[in-house]
């Protein structure tokens, strides 16, 4: 089966990430939750819900990053593919 039948049926996912770097975005992830802890208990409740406005603005601005950074990478995997068709001739 082709690479892009895999992907289509899923059995493959372009956000795939090496082990690697699991386990480094892990220890990440871990500190992360563990300053998250301390701050949210120094804080009162109208810092707290501005601390999650914040939050929620961060995941979004995440998502739009993820988002072109993806549409990026396969564009320049077309590019590549292309590039590799053109030097057949």
């Amino acid at each position: 089966m082709k690479i892009l039948e895999e992907f289509y049926y899923g059995n493959i996912r372009a956000s795939d990430r090496p082990s690697a770097y699991r386990e480094e975005r892990e220890e990440v992830d871990r500190l992360v939750r563990m300053n998250y802890e301390k701050l949210l208990a120094l804080l009162n409740d109208e810092q707290k819900d501005r601390l999650h406005r914040l939050e929620d603005c961060i995941m979004e601005q995440g998502a739009i990053e993820e988002r072109y950074a993806f549409l990026a990478g396969f564009r320049l995997g077309v590019r590549i593919t292309a590039e590799c068709f053109a030097d057949e001739t």
